[in-house]
């Protein structure tokens, strides 16, 4: 892949002592009447010369193509000539910052997470930044969509036990993974990431207690189940050779259903208001 070249064209200053020169040999031509057309073709030469000079200033780069041929980059600051036909693409090297808009994107239990970044950047290869993409900008903000989409798809917002120890309210591990993230993604357009911060993150799912809530109800139901089994289990062994036996199959599996039902029942109020006390 083609990277930045850098190119030294020769100085202006010296370039004007040379064109000087050129402009009074063609004045000198007009005095002669047998060189007067010759002195017309040197002032239009000179005159064509005139577009060689160019300044780069100080945080700028100057981008030269010929015909579309790209030939090299001017960074150091100063007063240059260089071929007139040649076009140049300034390119500022400051340091510039923006904005992510705020992305809704679901984090790693499915649930949204509205989020939004502050990026500072500067242009770090000339060459890529200008053929590599239309805007610098517009491709930064762009990765820096996918690298959050990414990211918060890595983690949860929250969690419910302490399984997990990261989640997206852990902003210094965030923004140092985006860093690096959204910075080698950066790096094919030439751009260089010198800082990312998150500075907005704001929970759009449903709250935590409702969820812990539905997880507790689940708890109960399991434990009510598992203990009504038991009770069923002992009242089998007991009717075991007694009236259970004159029973047909459906009439058993009728009772069987009827029996774990009441028990469910009454074990999950009963362990309700067990847990309730306990509190």
């Amino acid at each position: 892949m083609q990277t930045e070249k850098k190119l030294k064209p020769a100085s202006g200053f010296t370039f004007i002592i040379i064109h000087l020169l050129i402009f009074a040999s063609a004045l000198a031509c007009f005095y002669t009447e047998q060189l007067g057309q010759t002195g017309i073709v040197i002032l239009l030469v000179s005159l064509v010369l005139f577009r060689g000079y160019f300044t780069v200033q100080l945080n700028e780069a100057s981008v030269l193509t010929f015909f579309g041929e790209y030939k090299g980059s001017v960074k150091k600051a100063g007063f240059y000539w260089g071929n007139p036909f040649m076009s140049r693409t300034k390119l500022s090297l400051k340091l510039h910052s923006c904005e992510t808009e705020k992305l809704t994107l679901p984090d790693q239990n499915a649930e949204l997470v509205e989020i939004g970044a502050s990026i500072v950047w500067k242009i770090q290869d000339s060459y890529l930044s200008l053929f590599a993409s239309d805007s610098p900008e517009a491709f930064i903000k762009n990765q820096a969509k996918i690298c959050l989409g990414e990211l918060v798809g890595q983690y949860p917002y929250q969690h419910f036990d302490n399984a997990t120890t990261t989640t997206l309210k852990d902003l210094p591990t965030l923004n140092s993974k985006l860093d690096v993230e959204l910075s080698e993604a950066c790096k094919k357009a030439g751009i260089e990431i010198s800082n990312v911060k998150i500075t907005h993150l704001k929970f759009m799912g449903e709250p935590l207690p409702s969820k812990q809530q539905i997880r507790y109800n689940l708890l109960l139901k399991k434990k009510s189940a598992e203990l009504s089994i038991d009770i069923l289990e002992s009242m089998l062994h007991k009717l075991a050779g007694k009236k259970l036996d004159l029973f047909s199959q459906d009439q058993r599996a009728e009772f069987i259903t009827s029996t774990i039902s009441a028990l469910c029942q009454d074990d999950l109020s009963y362990l309700t208001k067990n847990n309730k006390n306990s509190e």
